[in-house]
């Protein structure tokens, strides 16, 4: 089998199946699995892949497991020499599958690879690379940052992933599409599990490099993300932004010290009393949602979003 493609579903049928759909159009001249792990979604997922697309694989958890745990329990069904990990709420775009494997494949130094992640308007998504995280960089991760010193190409995507050809050396690529050889997954010890979502991605990409392996991107391998398909329906209104925090906050934990990791915790608490105060008297109507937004990480500094935690800790049981 050359490649097991790796789909963690939580109530995105809809998106799923169109997924799926593009998979079987575009992906040729490859042996390929596809398996869906699905996070008691509810959503009758399996049932549709059962019906629709037979050769689909599909794990019912009677849990959320969140990302981490579910990616690695469809790895242990998995029979690949690489490993795709593909978000439901994508869609290949032309022969992006099978230009990600051969580029693997053909460069024993790359551990994992990444493509162009893609607005459904056909735009780049500059999160389909990240850099390692830092405390400075997750306080200047402002897009009122980002229009006052638009040339200053540390707020987004280096310039060479304009490069259509090769792969381009980055720290960490997008876990909505990320293939991953099968040695290298098991040489860092899989998904790290205590992170319940977000962070894991560049966990792994930041455990590769500990141990001699690259993560590249490449450009020509477009996949459109509609983004948010799974969290957006998330009974938490600021699930995305205090889910990102914490999972920022034991990375830095595990890879950094506690100190740090608390002086995150504290910076992050005046980032959002600032934002606030700016958001209150210069956008009083238009900020209210930015306002919500930042009132959530401002009560997550002060240790008052107990289910973000409980969350992350699920995954450790």
């Amino acid at each position: 089998m050359d490649l097991s493609i790796i789909i963690i579903n939580w109530k995105s049928v809809a998106y799923l199946e169109k997924c799926v759909a593009s998979i079987f159009a575009h992906t040729k001249d490859l042996e390929y699995e596809v398996i869906v792990v699905d996070n008691a979604s509810d959503d009758g997922c399996c049932g549709m892949l059962a019906e629709k697309y037979p050769r689909v694989r599909c794990i019912e958890s009677s849990t959320n497991l969140g990302f981490s745990r579910a990616n690695n329990l469809g790895y242990t069904c998995a029979h690949g020499k690489a490993l795709l990990f593909l978000n439901p709420d994508t869609e290949v775009y032309g022969h992006a599958i099978r230009i990600l494997y051969a580029i693997l494949m053909a460069s024993p130094a790359i551990g994992i690879v990444g493509g162009k992640l893609l607005n459904p308007d056909l735009t780049m998504q500059t999160t389909c690379v990240l850099p390692f995280p830092t405390i400075m960089g997750q306080v200047c991760d402002s897009e009122w940052i980002k229009r006052i010193f638009p040339s200053y190409h540390s707020w987004d995507a280096p310039s060479s992933l304009d490069h259509p050809h090769g792969p381009v050396e980055v720290e960490a690529i997008s876990g909505a599409c990320m293939m991953v050889r099968r040695e290298v997954f098991k040489a860092v010890g899989l998904f790290s599990q205590e992170y319940f979502m977000y962070v894991e991605d560049v966990d792994l990409c930041f455990k590769a490099r500990r141990n001699g392996w690259m993560t590249a991107y490449i450009g020509n391998a477009r996949v459109v993300h509609f983004g948010g398909g799974s969290s957006e329906k998330n009974r938490q209104g600021n699930f995305a932004s205090v889910m990102m925090r914490e999972s920022n906050y034991l990375f830095f934990q595990k890879y950094h010290s506690a100190g740090y990791a608390l002086a995150y915790r504290a910076i992050m608490a005046m980032t959002a009393a600032f934002r606030m105060v700016l958001l209150t008297f210069a956008l009083p109507v238009s900020g209210f949602a930015r306002l919500r937004k930042w009132f959530g990480i401002f009560r997550w500094s002060l240790g008052l979003e107990p289910w973000a935690v409980n969350l992350h800790s699920r995954t450790r049981e």
